[in-house]
């Protein structure tokens, strides 16, 4: 039996537009706890929990408000201390509710235990934070398709002798309210393990369907780059979200697939761990020589 899920990113990536339902079959539908946990180097954990719901329902502010769990205990250990969590309103996300701590911090090469406890559930999952790779620089140069734009390339240093998956996020001042994973952002060193790297940047869809988007920045954005450095799991489980977005946008090819979880107990979703390294972007013609 197939069970479709629709996950707190999937349906912010829905809502705010007009979604038909799908014509998909609801038997064999098994209810679930979502989630879409972090925890950032340097940063405390957030967490932000939903109720799965079937494919061939209607996006709304109705059906938003019926699938955010308010009411969960949340704790995350770091294998010497432990927190719960604090639920509380977050505007700016969406569904407009998260758990977040305050004591435990993000630290590289430290493993990360989450447990959530509600109704019947008892579900856990675990990761690590990989060590943080620094920007080494980003250039900014005119971009061919329209001179009111510019186009952003990322340059680091892939460490030799590991393994290591990296997934960039920017955030437009003004624009975005926090961090949008950028578009084809999702990177494994199969290609370049312990070269320097230049990868173009291009902006992420914040919400579906996309209208007028730019994949480039305009030459007036204040800018905000993101580097993560992220485990293995965490790197499948994004590239397949990407792929369902970019097939979402064919009529022809529906978003139809569960992506990949590493929670266990009876939820989907996923706890991820990130190194992080930021940048403050001045958007101002800086020709890479």
């Amino acid at each position: 039996m197939k069970t479709h899920l629709l996950s707190i990113s999937l349906l912010l990536l829905s809502m705010g537009s007009c979604v038909n339902k799908l014509d998909y079959d609801n038997d064999g539908f098994e209810n679930h706890l979502v989630i879409e946990g972090y925890i950032e180097e340097g940063d405390y954990p957030v967490v932000m929990l939903t109720k799965n719901k079937p494919f061939n329902i209607e996006a709304s502010e109705e059906t938003v408000n019926e699938i955010v769990v308010r009411w969960a205990k949340v704790i995350v250990s770091d294998g010497e201390k432990e927190e719960i969590l604090v639920g509380h309103p977050a505007p700016g996300y969406f569904p407009p509710f998260l758990y977040k701590g305050n004591i435990i911090k993000g630290e590289a090469g430290k493993t990360y235990t989450l447990k959530v406890i509600y109704a019947q559930y008892e579900l856990t999952a675990e990761t690590t934070i990989p060590k943080t790779v620094p920007i080494k620089e980003i250039t900014i140069a005119p971009s061919e398709k329209n001179d009111s734009l510019r186009q952003l390339t990322i340059h680091f240093d892939d460490p030799e002798n590991q393994k290591n998956y990296y997934k960039i996020y920017t955030q437009v001042e003004g624009k975005n309210v926090r961090y949008v994973p950028a578009l084809g952002g999702n990177l494994n060193d199969n290609l370049f393990n312990g070269q320097t790297v230049s990868c173009k940047i291009s902006q992420g869809i914040e919400k579906l369907p996309a209208k007028n988007v730019h994949s480039d920045f305009y030459k007036d954005d204040i800018i905000y780059v993101k580097l993560c450095t992220l485990p293995a799991f965490g790197f499948e489980f994004w590239k397949d979200f990407e792929n369902e977005i970019i097939n979402g946008q064919n009529p022809f090819i529906p978003a139809n697939k569960n992506l990949p979880t590493n929670i266990r107990g009876g939820g989907t979703g996923i706890w991820c761990g990130y190194g992080k390294y930021e940048m403050r972007i001045l958007n101002e013609i800086k020709n890479r020589q």
